[in-house]
């Protein structure tokens, strides 16, 4: 059943096949950056967990040591200088072990950066002036933090400011020379960086680290204006060249309301903390750890009062049976419905399912749950939101309640398949874990890599089942029923990586092998394939289902499909935006998506390589689902490279 080649995919398969094949491979998601980078992550997360310094620094010395490349040396030693900084910054108050290893780092990757230099051995870099300011940056920034809390043994307070100055002065002359037309965002760095060993002296001084004679007359007052000064001419380069939400930007913010603060400019301070607050949960949702200080920044400068909780709906009006049963088709459009809707249809699913009345779930506890994970979706994702989480629980839900696999799951696969299904992308920041890992996120600190977003989605869950929560919908499970669902979800968040895509499709070949193998006369195929008194066999049929609901967007209807297709343009789009305007690695597939070819490019190769092997497939094995497997050729069928002003699925809103 599978569909001749158009000319558009001859086009594809000469340009190479699918675009997006480090999304599906893990293997060819590495390079430099992203090598270095988790081997770092690692490090420092061990540090930041154990908090014992001596060992870290051994396993921190490991990673750059082990390799014989200088241009990972490099890019090891500049990463954990911003790292170190970056944890030390999320923290109550700095410590001086952290930041004196920081400072240690950045001066090793300029030494390298200079020794490559003189050497001609910097030909991975295209720009290996752009890569010795990146080390001189960090290393003003690390010491005058190190100066700031009295010195260590490496530097004193006086040295350590010293040492600051010549970095900014040697970043500086170098930035000056650059070629680059638009010095505005040179300009926002240098003034930070400034703005940054004012500060840090201001506060030397005031704590009796430094004499006003070691900072040129000046005294903390003037120090603080100066500071203040420079964030705030930083914070208007930083804007004209990036807007609000970009963390140079943010980061200026948050400076600007400390020393506002510090100054006793309590009006001033409580307007940029309040900018900071609603720039952070946009940029980096309330997940992030410099979100949850700006917070209670805000709060202590309101005087200590809470911030009022946003109206929720009462979860005593939230019912099942106020979701008609004759609306739980995948014809409905999940974008058309009202939010309490999609909650009592949530509910419903479960009631539907069986799994309440089998697992004795309070509807209070089931209120409160699917309320609780529908708030922890960011509505700002224009596709790993509520919606998508709501549709991708419907198609199991349909899949689990009109197929064969009704009969090859059990009550526990059934209930953690809907679980997950649910869960799968909770706290969704918008970008994937590679740009996580390349920017050296604190998510990507405090979750292992590569996989660091379906462990932070893992972790978010099993906090929401957790005993004694009002979301716990398995309080009544018994203890050893209760871990097999944990261990389930798990499994099934886990399975949602891209990596695993061939797994699955391969799997359902062998399955779809094993049926017609068989002689017996069976109900259907997919009871011929899997064995339903086998565990096994039922966990991969758990896995295969959420998979495929996961990737049932180009399944649904067309409108609902075009619009889940243009939502996960955009996002691939904004990604690649950040990318750019944070020079970092840039991901090749989600790059230029602004031009109609290139998205229909991407959409066509995905459906093409991607979905339409799956779903043929599985509808071989689950032959209900034959509508949803059409659905996905119409919508290959309507891309023609030739004529795309005729494709309704194009993304006309996405600039370049």
């Amino acid at each position: 059943r599978m569909k001749e080649k158009s000319k558009s995919i001859a086009v594809l398969d000469r340009e190479g096949g699918l675009s997006q094949s480090e999304f599906l491979e893990l293997t060819n998601r590495n390079n430099l950056f992203t090598n270095v980078s988790i081997s770092c992550l690692q490090a420092v997360r061990e540090l930041q967990f154990s908090g014992r310094f001596d060992e870290a620094q051994v396993i921190i010395e490991k990673v750059v040591e082990d390799t014989n490349s200088q241009s990972e040396k490099l890019v090891g030693y500049i990463l954990l200088a911003e790292l170190l900084n970056k944890w030390g910054s999320c923290m109550p108050s700095y410590t001086i072990d952290v930041m004196e290893r920081a400072s240690l780092f950045a001066d090793r990757a300029v030494v390298l950066c200079e020794d490559m230099i003189s050497s001609h051995a910097a030909s991975e870099f295209n720009d290996i002036n752009e890569i010795l300011c990146s080390s001189l940056y960090w290393k003003a920034l690390n010491l005058a933090s190190v100066g700031r809390l009295g010195g260590c043994e490496t530097w004193s307070t006086k040295l350590a400011f010293d040492e600051a100055d010549k970095a900014f002065s040697y970043m500086s002359s170098i930035w000056k020379s650059s070629r680059d037309n638009d010095l505005r965002h040179i300009q926002g760095s240098m003034s930070f960086v400034k703005g940054i060993i004012s500060f840090c002296r201001a506060i030397a001084l005031e704590k009796g680290y430094l004499q006003s004679s070691e900072c040129e007359g000046r005294n903390t007052n003037e120090l603080k204006a100066e500071s203040l000064a420079q964030f705030k001419s930083a914070y208007d380069s930083f804007f004209s060249v990036y807007g609000s939400l970009h963390n140079q930007t943010v980061k200026a913010i948050t400076m600007i309301c400390v020393c506002c603060k510090m100054c006793g400019d309590r009006d001033e301070a409580l307007h940029w903390s309040e900018e900071e607050v609603k720039a952070r949960i946009k940029l980096h949702g309330e997940w992030h750890p410099r979100t949850k200080l700006a917070k209670e920044t805000l709060q202590e400068l309101k005087g200590g009062k809470e911030e009022e909780e946003p109206e929720q709906e009462d979860v005593q009006e939230i019912s099942p049976l106020d979701f008609p049963p004759e609306r739980m088709t995948l014809e409905i459009d999940p974008f058309e419905l009202k939010d309490v809707e999609t909650l009592r249809s949530a509910m419903r699913m479960f009631a539907d399912l069986g799994v309440v009345e089998r697992f004795n779930i309070p509807k209070h506890n089931l209120a409160r749950f699917v309320l609780s994970v529908k708030n922890s979706y960011f509505d700002v994702n224009p596709f790993h939101n509520w919606r998508h989480a709501w549709s991708v629980s419907l198609a199991s839900f349909i899949i689990m309640t009109q197929t064969s696999a009704s009969r090859l799951l059990t009550p526990v696969e059934k209930i953690a398949t809907l679980i997950t299904c649910l869960c799968h992308d909770l706290f969704h920041p918008g970008v994937n874990s590679d740009f996580l890992i390349k920017s050296a996120a604190p998510m990507a600190l405090e979750f292992p890599a590569p996989n660091v977003l379906e462990h932070m989605h893992w972790n978010a869950t099993k906090k929401l089942l957790q005993s004694g929560s009002d979301c716990d919908i398995l309080i009544n499970a018994n203890e050893d029923e209760k871990q097999k669902v944990l261990d389930l979800v798990h499994e099934g968040i886990m399975a949602t990586d891209m990596h695993t895509h061939h797994r699955v499709v391969d799997g359902l070949t062998k399955r779809i092998q094993t049926a017609q193998s068989k002689t017996t006369n069976v109900a259907s195929p997919a009871e011929a394939a899997y064995d339903a008194e086998e565990e096994e066999d039922r966990r991969e049929l758990m896995r295969v289902i959420v998979h495929a609901s996961d990737l049932s967007g180009q399944s649904l209807p067309r409108e609902v499909a075009y619009t889940f297709g243009r939502g996960v343009l955009e996002e691939f789009h904004n990604q690649s935006m950040r990318e750019r305007m944070e020079s970092l690695p840039q991901t090749a597939f989600m790059q230029g998506l602004h031009d109609p070819l290139a998205q229909a490019k991407a959409q066509l190769g995905f459906l093409h390589y991607v979905l339409q092997p799956l779903w043929q497939k599985l509808s071989t094995l689950l032959p209900e689902l034959e509508a949803q497997y059409l659905r996905v050729v119409e919508r290959l069928d309507e891309i023609d490279f030739d004529n795309l002003e005729s494709w309704q699925g194009r993304h006309d809103g996405l600039k370049g």
